[in-house]
C-alpha cells in the first residue's frame, strides 16, 4: 500500500507563510531527509516535511487550495529529487 500524506511527519505547515515565489530544497538532518518550502520574499519557512517523495508532498499541497492559489512560481536547485 502506498504511503498517504498523513504518514509523513509535518513539523511545519504554515499556510500564512506561502507567497508568490516559493523555492523548494532538500536538507539532510541527522539520518533524515527533509523537504523545505520557503517564501522567497519573507524568508519564512512555509513547509518542512521529513520526506522528499513528490506524491506525499503533492497530496498535502493539493489539500490546501487556498495556499496554492497564492503561489505564482516554484524554483528548485539542480537536485533530481524534485
Amino acid at each position: 500500500m502506498p504511503l498517504q500524506a498523513e504518514d509523513y511527519l509535518w513539523p511545519i505547515f504554515e499556510g500564512s507563510n506561502f507567497g508568490e515565489k516559493m523555492p523548494v530544497d532538500e536538507k539532510h538532518i541527522g539520518e533524515d531527509f527533509y523537504t523545505i518550502i520557503r517564501n522567497s520574499d519573507t524568508g519564512k519557512i512555509a513547509m518542512l516535511c521529513n520526506s522528499y517523495n513528490f506524491t506525499g508532498l503533492e497530496q498535502v499541497l493539493v489539500g490546501h487550495p487556498s495556499v496554492l492559489s497564492k503561489v505564482k512560481s516554484i524554483t528548485r536547485d539542480f537536485s533530481a529529487l524534485y
